[in-house]
């Protein structure tokens, strides 16, 4: 009876999840995979193929639900960062791009995402412009000056990525990617003294990074 109820079947879907239960979770939802256009059940599934291993079908499933719902700005950042995660970088900025203009609300969070696809495209003049654009906006985001400091690290600007790299860690002293981006300069400049004490500083406040 629960399998042939919409809510009952997302209900165990997201049950067998929470209990770790991954390939109970997906055959609940491959039930009826082919034939449903509920968008919860196949965001579910997505999430369940994804914690599988097997990102290709996570995404099949992110397409299905963005083609039902193509106002929903969160499935579309999510197909993005899958397309992101399998390299396939041109199709996340699109999808990223396109979060901005549904959404007001997550134009921060895609124009985040576009420049963090931009990098590992290594596209790093692109990268480097929206960053300069986000902290123009927030000047006090930690994030973005460390994708700022990484565009200009890409770009061979030492004493520019330098200096973003520190104004991310005095705005968040804890701001791991930007110490350890810090640490990474110092050992291009060839001064590995510098680099070991600030890896040495991360290991204080962050014991167990890995």
């Amino acid at each position: 009876v629960v399998l042939d109820c919409p809510i009952g079947r997302r209900l165990l879907t997201a049950t067998r999840l929470r209990q770790d239960r991954v390939s109970d979770a997906i055959k609940t939802v491959q039930e009826i995979a082919d034939t449903t256009d509920d968008v919860p059940l196949l965001l579910l599934g997505a999430t369940a193929f994804q914690r599988a291993g097997n990102q290709d079908t996570a995404q099949q499933y992110l397409e299905r639900a963005a083609a039902l719902s193509p106002e929903t700005p969160s499935i579309q950042a999510r197909l993005g960062i899958s397309h992101l995660l399998s390299g396939n970088t041109a199709q996340a900025i699109k999808e990223f791009e396109s979060v901005g203009q549904v959404s007001e609300e997550f134009t921060g969070q895609s124009k985040a995402l576009i420049a963090v696809s931009h990098l590992q495209n290594r596209d790093f003049d692109q990268a480097l412009a929206i960053a300069n654009e986000i902290t123009e906006e927030n000047p006090n985001s930690a994030f973005a000056n460390n994708l700022a400091g990484s565009a200009h690290l890409g770009l061979s600007n030492i004493g520019a990525a330098k200096e973003r790299f520190s104004k991310a860690l005095a705005i968040d002293p804890q701001f791991t990617p930007a110490a350890l981006n810090l640490a990474r300069v110092a050992a291009l400049e060839g001064d590995l003294q510098a680099s070991e004490e600030q890896l040495l500083r991360i290991l204080e406040y962050q014991p167990h990074h890995e």
